[in-house]
């Protein structure tokens, strides 16, 4: 905490100190120019008797008649075109020099002077920019030096804040739970999922795991759309969903640690229980296997509670208040939300979803004496119709899209890799697409081609008809020509 303070103080400074150094130097420019204009006066031009000769001379440009004294030469020279601007060239040329050489020495300290300020300025003004470059780079080295250490220095969640994320999932069964804590780690795939299982919400069962091999997402995210109720939660707390996976991503012996603590305090309080819903196993620490982490956590409880379903196919969903069952929230700073379904009555503080008949496509599980969740292989193949046999789970950072990673060690290990997925990602929905188009184009041919030939066979039925029509005309002729007794009929 303090290095992050000090980060933000140096980088507050950094921007004041170059902002101000700006704004001063440009002041300063400006007041100095000022003065510079202030103190040098307008040379004093006494007309000489060469100058008023350059006077008529100029007169012949504008054709008007010199002054009186004036060289009176000017008029001839109006005749003589480009010669007259030689002359005045010349004259004007040979004026100036004569007046330079005998003007006051106190004008000539005036000119020098003005010289004077004029290279005072030229250097101020490069001392100018000069600052202003080096007040820039200072502020870009401590930016990108603030960016650096915030990544790779993000500081770990306290029990409280990770607490409070779990508390709205902690009594889901175990095999939920885990699933919820790997889809988590994909909040974009979550929110196209809640919305297709929105549109679709009568595909269930051998249809739904039709359409889910259809879809790019990950397997975690495919699974819950056997139990809307959690991607309707975790779609509508998108930004509790994201925090949830960048704890899950960083600290996830810390998460399962912050589970078995709430059981414990549900349990305390008279609100986990076996039912015939769900069936809670209750195992002392001290009874944890050889060679398992969790005797070792100083964050884990003293028994580890497992909630597994009465069927395995038939998971039934808590609906509860997390500020009531867990007894007195003792986080002020850090309440949990209280979510439930959209038509359900909120009338007590713990409740039972319909049940939901998922089959194989809940396949998670917790190993939460290892401190980690894992998969059940047989279920995984049998829902997304693969041939694994490792039961760990990984993070696939190709279905994390543009979502940024929080943690700084976390990012350091998926971050390349998650844009190097989203651009195949996108490669793969663009490729899909340009396929439907194709297909699209080549199903309206193939209308346009069928109806081209049903309107041939019309115009052939057309035809087909006048020809019918023709004969029947020659049938009538013949028939009224023997009913006349006309000597063409035939023989």
């Amino acid at each position: 905490m303090a290095l992050s303070l000090c980060a933000y103080a140096l980088v507050t400074l950094a921007i004041f100190g170059g902002l101000a150094l700006v704004v001063v130097s440009f002041v300063t420019e400006r007041w100095r120019s000022d003065v510079t204009l202030a103190r040098v006066p307008e040379p004093a031009f006494e007309p000489s008797e060469k100058q008023s000769r350059v006077n008529s001379d100029r007169s012949c440009l504008t054709g008007k008649a010199p002054r009186a004294g004036a060289n009176r030469r000017s008029h001839k020279l109006v005749e003589q075109g480009g010669s007259c601007f030689r002359l005045i060239e010349k004259r004007l040329g040979k004026a100036w020099r004569e007046r330079s050489a005998s003007e006051p020495s106190g004008e000539r300290g005036v000119a020098k002077t003005a010289r004077g300020w004029s290279a005072m300025k030229k250097q101020q003004r490069a001392v100018s920019k000069f600052s202003c470059l080096i007040g820039f780079l200072c502020l870009f080295t401590v930016s990108a030096n603030f960016a650096q250490a915030e990544g790779a220095a993000s500081p770990p969640r306290t029990t409280a804040q990770l607490e409070q994320l779990v508390a709205p999932i902690a009594l889901y069964p175990d095999s939920v739970l885990s699933q919820i804590l790997m889809a988590s780690t994909y909040p974009l795939e979550v929110v196209e999922a809640a919305r297709w299982v929105q549109s679709n919400s009568g595909v269930t069962g051998q249809a739904l795991e039709d359409a889910m091999q259809k879809q790019r997402w990950d397997p975690s995210v495919k699974s819950l759309a056997a139990i809307p109720q959690t991607l309707q939660m975790m779609s509508d707390k998108l930004d509790w969903t994201q925090q949830l996976g960048d704890a899950f991503l960083a600290q996830q012996g810390d998460v399962l640690d912050a589970v078995q603590r709430l059981r414990e305090r549900a349990d305390n309080n008279g609100n986990l229980k076996t039912t015939d819903q769900q069936k809670v196993t209750k195992t002392s620490v001290a009874q944890a296997p050889a060679g398992t982490s969790l005797s070792r956590s100083t964050g884990a409880p003293a028994y580890v509670y497992t909630i597994e379903s009465t069927n395995p196919d038939e998971y039934y969903l808590p609906i509860y208040d997390p500020n009531v069952v867990y007894g007195a929230w003792p986080y002020a700073d850090y309440q949990p939300f209280y979510w439930y379904p959209s038509g359900y009555y909120p009338g007590s503080a713990f409740a039972w979803g319909a049940g939901i008949l998922a089959g194989a496509a809940i396949w998670g599980g917790v190993d939460w004496w290892r401190r980690d969740v894992n998969i059940n292989p047989l279920r995984y193949n049998q829902f997304n119709r693969t041939n694994i046999a490792n039961n760990t789970w990984t993070h696939n950072p190709a279905h994390r899209g543009s979502v940024p990673y929080r943690d700084g060690n976390v990012a350091q290990r998926f971050g390349d890799q998650s844009k190097a997925g989203a651009r195949e990602a996108f490669r793969g929905k663009a490729d899909a697409g340009r396929r439907d188009i194709a297909k699209q184009g080549g199903a309206s041919k193939a209308v346009e081609k069928k109806a081209g030939g049903a309107k041939a066979a019309d115009r052939e039925a057309g035809g087909g008809d006048r020809k019918a029509g023709g004969s029947k005309a020659a049938e009538g002729n013949f028939f009224s020509k023997w009913k006349g007794g006309t000597s063409d009929l035939p023989s």
